[in-house]
């Protein structure tokens, strides 16, 4: 007999397995993003950490001298009587008083760098030896229309400008044409400076000149500033220290700069700055022309850890990246990676920050980046070899996960050529994921015809 018909198997038509390509792209740059709130929260703590070592900084310069130091010195000054008519047209007086700057000012001095602990926290401070000298011209009243009998000679006096005077280690004995003079604490006139100390001295219409020079012993932190007071102002300065930073509205005429000491010299003039020589009350901003020298120290570590948060972005973009390559460009025989999978990497990537910040407080910077990006990296890469269960792919994403990191480890020793070396790089990347991908058919991507026997 014939056999009989079976009955047709009814065609079971292809399925999807997994998330769409498009759905995964959205989901993958959905976490990307997301991503982003972790790296800016390790911002946050490494300016939290910042913060704690500044406050740690001031404590410290507080407690050793209260600060940087600026020399305005020395200011002459005479008070001269001043009379007028008050609303009522009744004779009033008061005393003001005129200020004359010196007519040369040499200072010479040398910086005794040292460097302070508190906890893990590094503090430069300086202890300063300077010799002021110089001369006074015979003050010139009459060019400012005073009338000598008015002006009161007897209680001239000498303003020496400090911007604190907590650092003073001994006292200050001023030589006023060869006659030695105390100085006393703070200021009598603030129409110049803030805070200082002053010298009286005595000054009649007679003498065309009076020299004078006195020696200052202080302490400091971080910088060392002068103000040129005089019609020719020269500074010396020298310290064992082989990081300067100059500072302020000059540089120096010469310097010699060596690994561990720098000196040099200023030379200013009164047509550089913009007061003058002689005037009335206050109103002349002479802390404008100040200069003088920072001892600088390099990048720290947590300068260079925020620098290297910002490139938190194109880290997790060009991992997910690569790992989305890797999975659609080599399906076969291959486990798709999941979301969830994508989302725990991202997080190791976000923990190298919060590593790096931690290591470089006790290890510095450069052992503390080789040391957390090879964490990491091995991490990821034992990671990747469960999710995609291929050696060599595994591989492909630990060697990019080392390209990358040193390729950052590059760029942030590059600080001027940060910009271009990151956009060429960039360029190259776009570049090589279209030269890969130039013969995908995206359309096909993430679907698979399931072929069922009856």
């Amino acid at each position: 007999m014939p056999a009989k018909c079976q009955p047709a198997t009814p065609a079971i038509p292809p399925r999807e397995e997994g998330l769409s390509l498009g759905l995964r792209l959205f989901v993958i740059a959905f976490l990307a993003a997301a991503l982003l709130i972790p790296s800016f929260l390790v911002n946050l703590l490494v300016d939290e950490r910042n913060r704690r070592k500044e406050q740690v900084v001031y404590e410290v310069a507080d407690q050793w001298s209260g600060g940087g130091q600026i020399l305005t010195a020395p200011v002459l000054t005479l008070p001269y009587r001043y009379d007028y008519q008050d609303e009522k047209g009744q004779a009033q007086h008061e005393v003001r008083y005129a200020h004359f700057l010196p007519d040369k000012l040499w200072i010479q001095g040398k910086m005794a760098p040292e460097i302070r602990y508190r906890g893990i926290y590094r503090v430069a401070l300086y202890q300063a030896e300077l010799v002021v000298s110089g001369r006074f011209s015979r003050p010139d009243v009459a060019a400012l229309n005073l009338d000598p009998n008015r002006v009161l000679w007897r209680d001239a006096f000498l303003t020496l400008g400090l911007a604190n005077t907590k650092g003073l280690q001994e006292q200050v004995y001023l030589t006023w044409n060869q006659s030695p003079i105390q100085a006393e604490p703070g200021v009598l006139c603030k129409d110049v400076v803030e805070a200082g100390i002053t010298v009286r001295v005595p000054v009649t219409p007679g003498p065309d000149a009076y020299d004078f020079m006195f020696p200052l012993k202080h302490s400091g932190h971080d910088y060392l500033s002068f103000v040129p007071l005089g019609k020719i102002t020269e500074v010396k300065l020298e310290a064992p220290w082989g990081d300067p930073s100059f500072i302020g509205a000059f540089l120096p005429d010469e310097r010699q700069i060596q690994p561990n000491r720098f000196a040099a010299r200023w030379q200013v003039i009164d047509l550089n700055r913009n007061f003058p020589q002689q005037w009335l009350g206050s109103g002349q901003q002479v802390g404008a022309a100040s200069f003088g020298v920072r001892l600088f120290q390099p990048v720290d570590h947590y300068q260079k850890t925020t620098r290297t948060t910002k490139y938190a972005v194109m880290f997790i973009g060009l991992t997910f990246l690569a790992l989305f390559l890797l999975d659609v460009l080599g399906r076969a025989g291959q486990r798709q990676v999941h979301p969830v999978q994508y989302l725990l990497i991202g997080m190791a990537l976000v923990v190298f920050y919060v590593l790096l910040l931690s290591l470089s407080e006790h290890i510095g910077f450069g052992w503390a980046y080789l040391a957390a990006s090879a964490g990491i990296i091995a991490q990821i890469a034992l990671y990747t070899k469960s999710v995609l269960a291929n050696g060599r792919q595994t591989g492909l994403i630990g060697i990019i996960l080392a390209v990358l990191y040193a390729y950052l480890y590059i760029v942030l020793q590059l600080e001027d050529y940060a910009l271009l070396i990151g956009s060429l790089s960039l360029f190259a990347v776009i570049g090589v994921v279209m030269y890969l991908t130039r013969k995908v058919d995206w359309s096909s991507l993430g679907k698979t015809t399931v072929t069922l026997k009856p």
